[in-house]
């Protein structure tokens, strides 16, 4: 799959000078300096079994949205104001951005790109590129005027807070909680029987998802291409958890299981110069649950109990459904790193 869109970009804003945008490594200056430009960000977000796309311009300073597109509505215009951008990219997001003639190429490190820096995250589903310390003409953009809110897909686009994250900038009730091992919990000695466990009214089910990545990282320096793949992955065990300690666990109808294992099965490309790492996401639904008979307390090989009523199950769902792996290229942290991000209302 390969799409190229000329985009004019022309929305009302009060654009001001800005300081550079910050680096996904941190470790990089911009070579865009210019009083006459503004570096900006520019997002491309790709949905593969639609084609649909979503472009975006940002402020990295205010965050404010500048410009937002849906793929039908872009392809060029006689704005005599308007300037041209162009996304020319693979299913993977390698390819190039151009700016007014000038082009860059679609890469992490600035000396590499041209002087941009961008990251990538992809996997069967869908695509999300973001590039950094794009140079766009101040004066031009005083003078823009298209901006959409209209939602530009047809399901749940998932990669915009894992690209959150992964920069080290605020993900919305994301939390660093960690999920406690299916075995150490069944072998605890002080766990109660399970019976008398019942779904309290519906459950009130949400989905979240453990984002973590279970891949060393691959640098292909000096190399054209590179992989990561299953000698650089581990294959991670995920558990249910449970906001009381020792709680028992149940389905409560719900399509979910004790256990998950992400496995390692999976590979991920990148190009010469790209640091490249394989994450996965395990979908979850918490649901509430109360124990009858709470009043009466047990004892355990551990001495005398009095269990809460009401606890919160979060158990992962079976067949991973809403999850699975994904590439990202420019962002990775750390093998074993995780966090949570919280979803939609509903069961699997």
């Amino acid at each position: 799959m390969k799409f190229t869109k000329a985009i004019a970009l022309t929305t009302l804003f009060g654009a001001s000078l800005a300081a550079p945008s910050p680096h996904p490594k941190g470790n990089e200056e911009p070579e865009n300096k210019d009083v006459n430009l503004k570096l900006v960000r520019v997002t491309v977000q790709h949905e593969k079994k639609t084609s649909n796309t979503e472009f975006a311009i940002t402020d990295p300073d205010t965050k404010k949205t500048l410009a937002h597109m849906c793929a039908d509505s872009l392809g060029g215009s006689t704005a005599p104001d308007a300037f041209p951008v162009a996304v020319d990219i693979d299913p993977t997001g390698a390819g190039k951005i151009t700016i007014n003639d000038k082009e860059y190429r679609v890469h992490s490190k600035a000396h590499v790109s041209g002087g941009v820096t961008c990251t990538r995250m992809f996997d069967d589903d869908e695509l999300l590129v973001t590039c950094d310390d794009v140079p766009v003409p101040a004066e031009s953009l005083e003078k823009m005027y298209i901006a959409t809110e209209q939602n530009c897909f047809d399901g749940t686009m998932n990669f915009h807070r894992a690209r959150d994250f992964a920069l080290g900038e605020v993900v919305t009730n994301a939390t660093t909680e960690a999920v406690h091992g299916l075995q150490s919990r069944e072998e605890d000695p002080c766990s109660p029987d399970h019976d008398g466990i019942d779904l309290r009214g519906d459950g009130n089910p949400k989905q979240r998802y453990l984002h973590k990545q279970i891949s060393e990282n691959i640098d292909c320096t000096n190399v054209k291409s590179c992989t990561v793949g299953r000698t650089e992955s581990e294959s991670y065990s995920i558990g249910f958890s449970s906001s009381l300690t020792g709680g028992g666990w149940i389905t409560g109808g719900f399509d979910v299981s004790k256990s998950w294992s992400t496995g390692n099965t999976y590979s991920c490309s990148g190009e010469e110069g790209d640091e490249v790492c394989i994450w996965y996401k395990t979908a979850h639904t918490a649901y509430e649950v109360h124990r009858e008979g709470y009043m009466d307390c047990f004892m355990t090989t551990c001495g005398a109990r009095c269990p809460e009523a009401d606890y919160t199950l979060t158990s992962p769902n079976e067949r991973n459904s809403g999850g699975g792996y994904y590439c990202v290229i420019g962002t990775c942290r750390s093998k074993g790193e995780q966090y949570w991000e919280e979803g939609r209302k509903g069961g699997p």
